[in-house]
């Protein structure tokens, strides 16, 4: 006679791989444009460290929102496709200066600013960044701010 109290149930999930699963699941529900480009924008030397594990893919989604923010939709395709292309190719040789603390960020003062510690990457950008740079300093930041990028998940 079966024991009528034995589990009829097997355990097809350990707890780390049921996280796991949930987290594969809402992965594309945190990891949107704002917080891939506010990654990408931020001063915080931790943040920084993981630039290296940038690919393609994260280059592909700033791109994309860069043109979707600063590019006027009313233009043609062809004025669209021009003026996307030069946004996106002034924002990246503004941005290597940051990583290389060169240009109009070689001063040793911005980098030692009380606000990067305290994720304010957006006020940080304001200071620092927005009145030397044609486009990174206002994109970083919109996309550091609380509101629209990664504010407290930094």
């Amino acid at each position: 006679m079966d024991n009528i109290l034995a589990c009829r149930t097997t355990r097809e999930y350990t707890l780390s791989k049921y996280f796991g699963m949930v987290y594969d699941q809402c992965c594309q529900l945190l990891i949107h444009p704002f917080s891939v480009s506010a990654w990408i924008g931020s001063p915080v030397p931790q943040v920084q460290a993981t630039w290296c594990k940038m690919d393609a893919g994260d280059k592909g989604v700033v791109n994309t929102l860069l043109v979707k923010l600063y590019v006027d939709p009313g233009l043609t395709l062809a004025w669209t496709q021009k003026e996307g292309d030069d946004r996106i190719n002034h924002f990246w040789d503004e941005w290597h200066l940051s990583p290389s603390r060169t240009g109009p960020f070689e001063a040793q003062y911005k980098w030692a600013s009380t606000t990067i510690m305290e994720n304010r990457s957006h006020f940080w950008h304001k200071k620092h960044s927005i009145h030397c740079t044609t486009i990174l300093g206002r994109f970083a930041c919109v996309v550091t701010s609380k509101v629209a990028g990664i504010g407290n998940f930094e």
